[in-house]
């Protein structure tokens, strides 16, 4: 039998044994923090997807819930509206708890048992009376949520930033009333976590320039860029991939400098040599805000061989790539290579679209921030292999199907002839023709790959 004791606030010393929570004296109140979550930023355009949230932190939603996606996507400020919202509709009587777990943080994340303690002082333990081991404290934790719940009703704990399964592990409420909801930069599931994963995607077109222009309003209600820039404003945003951390940067410039116009912004961010360097925003104390640090983060945390491809994919020509082009560009047989892009995907750092397609994607700005990365000295090649290898190959067998006459062998690449013209389509990232050019007369390469 486990024993584990502390004071809890305004109820005395707390005894467990088992699974049996006993109150055995009287003690002054300890400080509690049931209503500690930060204030919910403005949010735009993510009804959809805050609804799809609303609805897992709801009676017949998932136990854990992680909103995952890429660096600056607005992952933080998605779970925040949502878990004010689901307060202000009374699913929360028992309180709400927040810890802040720094997964990506240089000088290193929130270890479990750190979180752990922490949330073990907002529900009113003193440090005195905390147990001594991880284990023991986490069998208090959930003795203590469980008891709350059948006296106050269900709790909300939002544990902000995750990197591992390991950090939200001890944090799992035993009791089913009750919610964890994370963010993550990864797709954190485990053998032993399974939680409802809400991804998040840049944001929709018509909602991006009224983020900015509503920023700038917020700060000086009377400032006349946005209306008289249009045109200007639909740069900055198309510059920026419909990125928040972007926008918000970009709208931050902007507030600083109330007389600088749009367009000199604009200006500054469609040279993709610059464009990274511009999006950063220092403030008077130093602090400050940068799209390639948030990148840089997440690639610090890659296995070299996934951090070798992430390098490489820029070097395709066209918005996305297939995972046998991956294969090619890496130099590894396609057999061995699904693998790693599907870790970039688990890592925010490519998209999969459609699941299961096997065509990978970079967002604008990740692909920028890849192409800028120095190159290993075993990367060298990796274009030839892609071109010559790959997409002449395949060409060849395209155009060898399309010349074959009937009952002639063709190419087993394809599996008919109807799939051999629809390939430049459907892949959307071949070269203009195979080297046998004269046989073929087809479109620019740039016009394949787009």
């Amino acid at each position: 039998m486990t024993e584990q004791h502390a004071r809890v606030s305004g109820e005395g010393r707390s005894y467990q044994a088992g699974h049996s929570i006993y109150i055995t004296e009287a003690t002054a109140a300890a400080p509690q923090a049931l209503a500690s979550l930060p204030a919910a930023p403005e949010l735009t355009g993510r009804e959809e997807t805050a609804g799809a949230l609303l609805e897992a932190l709801g009676p017949e939603g998932s136990g854990a819930t992680v909103v995952t996606g890429l660096p600056g996507v607005g992952k933080t400020a998605l779970a925040l509206h949502a878990a004010h919202r689901a307060v202000a509709r009374g699913r929360f009587p028992g309180g709400t708890l927040f810890v802040h777990l720094r997964g990506y943080d240089p000088a290193g994340a929130v270890a479990p048992e750190q979180a752990l303690e922490a949330l073990l002082r907002a529900l009113g333990v003193r440090d005195d009376d905390l147990p001594p081991t991880p284990e023991a404290q986490a069998g208090l934790y959930r003795s203590l949520l469980s008891r709350r719940a059948e006296e106050h009703g269900p709790v909300l704990i939002l544990a902000d930033d995750a990197s591992s399964p390991a950090q939200l592990h001890p944090l799992l409420p035993a009791h089913p009333a009750h919610r964890l909801l994370s963010t993550s930069r990864d797709s954190l599931t485990a053998p032993d976590l399974r939680p409802r994963l809400i991804p998040l995607d840049e944001l929709e077109p018509d909602a991006v320039a009224e983020l900015i222009a509503a920023a700038l309003t917020q700060t000086r209600p009377d400032d006349p860029r946005p209306a008289a820039e249009p045109a200007a404003l639909a740069d900055v945003v198309s510059h920026c991939g419909r990125l928040p951390l972007a926008l918000t940067i970009a709208a931050a410039l902007l507030t600083d400098d109330p007389g600088l116009p749009i367009a000199a912004l604009a200006d500054d961010l469609a040279d993709t040599r610059t464009r990274l360097e511009t999006l950063r925003h220092e403030d008077a104390t130093g602090r400050s805000l940068a799209v390639r640090t948030a990148f840089d983060l997440s690639y610090g945390r890659l296995k070299e061989r996934d951090a070798r491809l992430f390098r490489l994919l820029p070097l395709n020509p066209g918005p996305d790539l297939s995972t046998e082009a991956a294969a090619v560009l890496a130099g590894r047989p396609a057999r061995e290579t699904r693998a790693e892009p599907a870790a970039l995907a688990r890592a925010c750092l490519v998209t999969e679209h459609p699941w299961g397609s096997g065509r990978w994607r970079m967002h604008d700005l990740i692909r920028l921030y890849a192409s800028e990365l120095p190159a290993e000295q075993d990367d060298a090649g990796a274009l030839g292999r892609l071109m010559v290898r790959y997409y002449y190959a395949v060409g060849d067998a395209a155009d060898d199907h399309l010349r074959a006459r009937p009952g002639r062998p063709v190419p087993a690449r394809f599996a008919d002839r109807a799939e051999a013209p629809a390939w430049p389509g459907s892949t959307r990232n071949t070269p203009t023709s195979s080297p046998r050019s004269t046989r073929s007369r087809r479109t620019s390469p740039r016009s394949w790959c787009a």
